[in-house]
């Protein structure tokens, strides 16, 4: 498991369209719009025959707010990619990777 500051540092270097692996069966990811999403491996669910992968996005308040779900992680990014379009996601500008004293350690 990496630390606060690894992660921060890992995420600092994310580009839209990017994502980085958080720990096991958890990924991060930037949409086209900037806003940082958490994606989740549920594990199987007999809904879909298959696992089910869910999405929260970050809202930068230290709070994350729920998202879209699928059956694959390419699946649940092509969602997301599908709602930056149409939905109000926030735009990632504070915490996990923004904070300018933890950056400037690691370089």
């Amino acid at each position: 498991m990496m630390s606060n500051e690894e992660m921060d540092y890992k995420l600092s270097r994310l580009q839209p369209g990017g994502s980085c692996k958080r720990m096991f069966d958890s990924w991060a990811y930037l949409d086209s719009k900037g806003t940082l999403h958490k994606l989740t491996n549920d594990g199987y669910y007999f809904g879909f025959g298959t696992n089910m992968w869910s999405s929260t996005y970050w809202k930068n308040n230290g709070t994350w707010a729920m998202g879209n779900i699928s059956t694959s992680k390419k699946g649940l990014i092509q969602a997301i990619e599908n709602d930056v379009k149409k939905c109000n996601f926030p735009e990632w500008v504070s915490g996990f990777g923004k904070i300018p004293a933890i950056e400037e350690a690691l370089l």
